[in-house]
């Protein structure tokens, strides 16, 4: 099955790698992304899914359907680029790999039974709309979820960051500088952004998170005592668990800051919420075979750090983001020209063509064992009881 897999990838390869280069000539941030979308709706429409384009009101995002029946195996596409530096974060490649897996599956699909669902997720880098479409139930309909980022290695057992941005905006009431003071009516909201600060500082050494902040606005002149002043955070952990922990404790010091002074506090999150991927020893596990099976080596590169929304959705269903390594990158970071220009050239291409034959090998065993499928979940289902009991992940 596999084999005859392997043949199909080779034929439709090469209109595979025309669209990723066509993207990386024309790059499109985050929430416009027209050409990207319509170049991969166009395609897996070609091999014959049924697409459904701006779901849950994104107008770059789609989903595209082959089978019926379970097990339901999704695929995640990632197509923004980044402003200035273009598709330095490799997802010119990733937007290929998921489909060109899927695609590579109907006639497996077509013997096993089972449903291939094709995500174009907008916007990775800035609102983050995976975190959006799950919120909304959009993945709710998976078993699993595959998605494969281009790295300097190949491997999958990997740190990663949740990241909680928040913003504490503070109230009081304004008045001039010689009016402040014993039996005044004013209400430095200043000094609760301080106050906040301070006690922040004092409580995120007790926390296991990295945790910083600035004072974003704090008033225009010494001579007038401030009636709003804001800091805005980065919460980082790498477990669910410790990040809603940290985000408690930093809250409860911002709300004691604003009592104290007597300023009134809102909080709200200035960009998305990012969680820690969760990750399924079992999907892990069936990576590494496939990838072995490929000729290839899963490596553990103790300096993977990522933070990604597709961490949000592994909270939500068994979902595997791995890493592959392409040639040439190997002493690059994301985020660079450089990676972005290497994913063009040839070690561009065979890094696809691995990808997409270890993902669909991931698949293939997914749909054609089910007691792999059901391990998975279970996996799964005891990683979420010990986040919930905040006891981390624990064998």
């Amino acid at each position: 099955m596999k084999e005859n897999v392997t043949r199909i990838v080779e034929e439709f390869l090469p209109s595979l790698w025309n669209i990723s280069k066509e993207m990386y000539e024309h790059p499109e941030p985050g929430l416009q992304e027209t050409y990207a979308s319509k170049l991969l709706r166009e395609w897996l429409a070609g091999q014959g899914f049924s697409v459904e384009q701006g779901i849950h009101g994104l107008p770059t995002a789609f989903r595209a359907v082959y089978g019926s029946g379970s097990p339901v195996i999704g695929f995640l596409c990632e197509y923004d680029a980044l402003p200035e530096i273009g598709h330095g974060c490799g997802h010119d490649l990733i937007c290929v790999i998921s489909a060109g897996a899927a695609a590579s599956l109907r006639e497996v699909v077509d013997r096993t039974g089972g449903t291939l669902v094709v995500y174009g997720t907008p916007d990775e880098e800035m609102t983050c709309t995976k975190e959006q479409l799950t919120k909304e139930g959009c993945f709710d309909e998976l078993d699993v979820a595959l998605m494969l980022h281009p790295y300097r290695s190949t491997c999958c057992r990997i740190k990663s960051l949740g990241n909680y941005p928040v913003q504490y905006e503070f109230f009081g009431k304004k008045c001039h500088a010689t009016e402040a003071g014993a039996g005044g009516n004013c209400i430095n909201a200043l000094d609760a952004a301080v106050l906040a600060y301070n006690s922040i500082n004092q409580v995120k050494q007790y926390l296991d998170g990295n945790i910083y902040g600035i004072v974003h606005k704090s008033g225009t002149t010494p001579s007038i005592i401030p009636d709003y002043a804001s800091l805005r955070y980065y919460i980082r952990s790498d477990e669910a668990w410790k990040l809603q922990k940290a985000v408690d404790r930093v809250n409860r010091c911002a709300q004691a800051a604003a009592d104290a002074v007597g300023a009134d506090l809102k909080v709200t999150q200035y960009l998305c919420p990012i969680q820690p991927l969760l990750l399924v020893e079992p999907l892990m596990e069936l990576f590494e075979k496939n990838i072995e099976r490929l000729g290839g080596q899963v490596r553990l590169d103790p300096g993977c750090q990522i933070s990604t929304d597709a961490g949000n959705v592994s909270l939500r269903i068994p979902t595997f983001h791995g890493m592959i390594g392409v040639p040439g990158c190997e002493n690059l970071d994301l985020h660079t020209r450089e990676f972005g220009e290497q994913t063009v050239q040839e070690g561009g291409r065979e890094t696809t063509r691995t990808g997409i034959l270890a993902l669909a090998g991931m698949a293939i065993d997914l749909l054609t064992e089910p007691d792999l499928l059901r391990a998975v979940k279970d996996d799964f289902a005891r990683q979420l009881q010990a986040q919930s009991e905040g006891k981390g992940c624990t064998k």
